[in-house]
């Protein structure tokens, strides 16, 4: 007869008592999303804010809102950011980071050729945010940003050799045309479909006006964003290509006309 093997209690696998009701002990928390949120900033904000004004519109945009899309409370925005006009100086100030200003120093880059870079630079920056341009020309409030832009291009100008006086005016006349011409891209209501009943409805009055006609049949036939594309080209390098005459111009001329100071706000 076999003899029955001894077990060693000492290797016996019990099970696990079950926690006594009323136990102090509690469960270790799982991370969850708020073990995975973000800490509110200015940046996540003004982030949050852009995402918004692209896609809802400018007049969707709100504290509300956006708290609302950060699942925060409204009042926390505050901490950050004081009111809405702060909150536009900083969407105002992201669109303009996008922009790219070169530099002329080691980069074998000609003046014209930088400022044709920041031009469809920031032509590219505004048309990707239709609704900062009105925002951009609205602004009072001088920022870090908006100066340190303003600061790149005039960089540019002086160091091709404008006198002051003559940066300044380029400066002006450049910004002049760029945010002109993007206002006036971006607000063409027409689409091409819409062409046709648009001219139906302008040919009585187009009878009277020979050449306001003809110039309107041109350009219903060319309008694309090609065409807007070769029109920004073409006004751009018109307005590069008179002001070299300038360049090295001490600013004598500039101040017989009687330019004596400037108004300030055209840089800001």
């Amino acid at each position: 007869m076999k003899a029955k093997k001894k077990t060693n209690p000492t290797s016996t696998t019990r099970p696990e008592k079950s926690a006594k009701k009323g136990s102090s002990h509690k469960p270790e928390k799982q991370p969850g999303k708020e073990a995975r949120r973000l800490p509110l900033s200015r940046e996540r904000i003004l982030l949050a804010a852009l995402s918004i004004a692209d896609t809802e519109g400018l007049d969707a945009l709100s504290m509300r809102r956006i708290a609302t899309a950060l699942k925060v409370e409204a009042m926390s925005l505050y901490k950050h950011i004081a009111d809405k006009e702060q909150l536009l100086d900083g969407l105002v100030d992201l669109v303009l980071e996008k922009i790219e200003i070169p530099s002329l120093d080691g980069t074998g880059l000609t003046w014209q050729q930088a400022m044709t870079i920041r031009a469809h630079s920031a032509r590219r920056a505004f048309s990707a945010h239709p609704w900062a341009i009105a925002v951009f020309e609205s602004r009072k409030r001088p920022s870090e940003t908006r100066i340190r832009y303003g600061d790149g291009v005039l960089r540019i100008l002086r160091q091709a050799g404008f006198s002051v006086v003559m940066a300044y005016r380029a400066f002006l006349l450049l910004d002049s045309y760029i945010y002109g011409f993007l206002s006036q891209e971006l607000n063409w209501a027409i689409d091409e479909d819409q062409i046709p009943d648009l001219a139906r409805t302008m040919m009585p009055f187009l009878e009277q006006a020979p050449y306001f006609k003809e110039v309107m049949q041109h350009a219903m036939s060319t309008t694309s964003q090609n065409q807007f594309d070769r029109e920004f080209e073409f006004g751009l390098q018109m307005i590069l290509s008179s002001l070299e005459s300038y360049r090295n111009d001490p600013g004598s001329k500039a101040l017989k006309s009687g330019l004596l100071f400037f108004p300030v706000g055209g840089l800001l």
